[in-house]
């Protein structure tokens, strides 16, 4: 019995072991194969480090900058006479942003990429590639204004797989983008610009610039797949002009003829038709011109931005920015208006710019709050708009309302509310917004992420 006992013990003690020595030898393999992972990362860090830019950049041009500052100091509001001498170039001043890293050149490397973009994983990223090896910078143009950027290097040695530094990143300055577009002249992005909600306008959703007649390859590539525009508005009388727009096959071309300054605020029926194409979401990346994108588009941009709550003086430094030689230039240099259009706009109701846009919008060109709502929004937060904006309040029946809604930056509607803040009864199913209401009424549309659309019903 002792016998017994005695061997299962040594045999007991014999398994301890051997667990004790398997465990350790599973220790050690797992923190070697840690340290070999650490090893890879840090040899790939070595190899290529990004340097610049980090933290807050400003790309917007030292003189534009140099422009809105003096502009804000001199300028009061009403003031139709207000001007700031200037360079006549200043609205073509586009700037590149210089990337830059650190490499060792002790290995021998075949291709050196800058990767960037806005999402943080760099899953959808352009890419920038040097022209040589040995060089540690790549400038890169068109960046957006009041944006964050993520980027990285990637470097593929002449032997073994592509190395990628670290992401970085950096937030570019807010203020006013303008673009250099090959064979394209004036073109700027309407976003960019601080609301006095302090908002700012993002870029790469509605632009501006002189025609579009004759764009080559670089151009049209850039407009159709950088920009990723979907609709140009052409606002020259065909009649006219001289027209060519290479551009129609490939995008949404519409052609609205109109008036410039005060003009504009007269032709109710041109304005709408103008206003309505920015009420709908499929429209967009939009942009537009006239011939030397300054009197009509410099009109219609002082519009949209006013609607969006840009502030008074720069609604007009926008506009100032436009480079002498268009500004004048298509009107033989003897139409120059600007002043009227501010008087015009000091004629209508409300007690800033924005309240002004909202009236000519609504009431002279007959827009409805939703389609207001959308052009906002589409321009703005982008949380959710009318996939197809009502121009008048909706039509209730058998005691419901129905919508169809577009979610966009946001995932779900969490609740819709009338105008005294009561919720209302309400479900979405596939994007269509069905509510149960009573009479006539006014509400607000809220989303899971905090942005809102008003809704109205009769």
């Amino acid at each position: 019995m002792k016998t017994t006992s005695l061997r299962r013990g040594l045999f007991l003690l014999l398994a301890l072991v051997t667990l004790f020595l398997s465990a350790c030898a599973g220790s050690e393999n797992a923190a070697t194969e840690t340290l070999a992972t650490e090893e890879t990362a840090d040899a790939g860090s070595a190899l290529v480090t990004a340097v610049s830019p980090v933290g807050e950049t400003d790309i917007v041009n030292e003189k534009i900058r140099a422009f809105l500052e003096l502009a804000h100091e001199r300028y009061t509001p009403g003031d139709t006479s207000f001007t700031v001498k200037k360079d006549d170039e200043l609205g073509t001043y586009a700037t590149s942003t210089l990337f830059s890293w650190k490499i060792d050149q002790s290995v021998p490397v075949k291709n050196v990429t800058v990767q960037y973009g806005e999402d943080p994983t760099l899953a959808d990223c352009r890419e920038a590639s040097a022209k040589r090896t040995d060089v540690t910078s790549i400038p890169v143009i068109n960046l957006k204004t009041g944006a964050t950027y993520y980027w990285r290097v990637a470097v593929t040695p002449k032997e073994g797989e592509t190395i990628y530094s670290e992401i970085a990143s950096f937030e570019t300055k807010p203020g006013p983008r303008v673009l250099s577009i090959t064979d394209v002249k004036n073109a700027r992005d309407l976003g960019g610009w601080t609301t006095v909600d302090g908002d700012v306008i993002p870029c790469g959703r509605v632009f501006r610039s002189a025609n579009l007649d004759h764009p080559g390859e670089a151009a049209q590539k850039y407009i159709l797949e950088e920009l990723g525009i979907k609709t140009e508005i052409d606002f020259r009388n065909s009649t006219k002009d001289a027209m060519n727009p290479v551009l129609t096959d490939s995008l949404n071309y519409v052609n609205i003829s109109i008036f410039s300054y005060a003009g504009f605020l007269k032709d109710r029926v041109s304005g709408a038709k103008v206003l309505r194409i920015f009420t709908k979401p499929e429209n967009y990346p939009v942009t537009f011109h006239c011939a030397g994108g300054a009197d009509r588009a410099g009109t219609v941009s002082f519009i949209l931005n006013a609607l969006c709550g840009v502030d008074e003086i720069d609604l007009v430094c926008d506009y100032e920015l436009t480079a002498e030689r268009y500004r004048s230039g298509a009107n033989g240099g003897t139409y120059f208006n600007f002043p009227e259009l501010i008087k015009a706009f000091y004629l209508r109701p409300g007690e800033t710019m924005r309240d002004k846009a909202r009236y000519f919008c609504l009431t002279e060109c007959g827009l409805s709050e939703m389609e207001v709502a959308n052009i906002v929004a589409l321009r703005m937060k982008d949380h959710g708009v009318y996939a197809d904006p009502p121009q008048k309040p909706l039509a209730v029946k058998g005691g419901k309302i129905a919508a169809q809604i577009e979610l966009r930056n946001s995932k779900s509607i969490t609740a819709v509310t009338n105008e005294v803040g009561e919720a209302l009864p309400f479900t979405l199913e596939d994007g269509l917004l069905t509510v149960t209401v009573s009479g006539e009424g006014t509400g607000t549309i809220t989303f899971d992420d905090g942005g809102t659309l008003p809704i109205l019903w009769a």
